[in-house]
């Protein structure tokens, strides 16, 4: 991949870092309120708007493992 440099530096690293950020925030445990104060966002709405995939994949894992529950698990026979 090829990357335009400004000055011999990557302009988006920055913004990859803040969303490299934020994943590890939200996969710690931070709601995205705590995400906004730690990335310095003046509103709520800034941050979900920018990282509401983080939450979409959040609900699908959760539907996944709870359809994986469903399902029956055999034991190997011995």
């Amino acid at each position: 991949m090829i990357r335009a440099t400004i000055g011999g530096r990557d302009p988006h690293a920055a913004n990859r870092r803040m969303r490299v950020g934020a994943v590890l925030l939200k996969a710690a445990g931070a709601d995205m309120k705590d995400i906004q104060e730690t990335l310095g966002h003046s509103s709520i709405t800034i941050t979900a708007d920018t990282y509401t995939s983080i939450h979409e994949l959040e609900l699908e894992r959760a539907k996944a493992d709870a359809a994986a529950a469903l399902v029956p698990r055999h034991r190997k026979a011995s």
